[in-house]
């Protein structure tokens, strides 16, 4: 039953209609409790994921650490703004339809962190200059990793 916990926990997490590409969350696991990390959009969000995963049979405890970001308008727009900069660009315009595309856009204060996995250094690279050239950006963290 342990065994299965990271995969019961990580399709919770990845297969819910509340996880955007706008959202980042991943999870550690000591025993059969549970710590979320990340960032997500909504207070409302952050109680849901925690909630799923406390309901998962075997998951003794959850501590829920992930951050909402700012709701401002501002960066509501710098995130549609960067989602469509970066999913109309010919490297990434395959996966704008996935439910769970590869590149997350995580926007806080203007602010952004790209998170997900690439297929090369080049689509990394390709993100980030999309991200740095777009107007408003007042730093980008590129955590993008390339799927080896």
């Amino acid at each position: 039953m342990l065994a299965e916990l990271p995969r019961r926990i990580t399709y919770e997490i990845l297969e819910s209609a509340d996880y955007t590409v706008f959202d980042h969350v991943q999870f550690s696991l000591v025993g059969s409790d549970v710590t979320l990390v990340g960032s997500v959009t909504t207070r409302e969000k952050s109680d849901g994921f925690a909630s799923a995963v406390a309901a998962i049979p075997g998951v003794a405890g959850v501590e829920n650490e992930l951050r909402v970001l700012s709701s401002s308008s501002e960066d509501e727009r710098m995130r549609k703004r960067l989602f469509k900069r970066i999913y109309e660009d010919p490297s990434f315009e395959e996966f704008a339809e996935l439910p769970n595309p590869p590149v997350h856009i995580i926007v806080d204060s203007k602010y952004v962190t790209l998170t997900g996995i690439v297929s090369s250094q080049i689509e990394k690279l390709a993100a980030e200059a999309i991200v740095r050239t777009t107007f408003g950006v007042r730093s980008v963290d590129n955590r993008l990793r390339v799927r080896e």
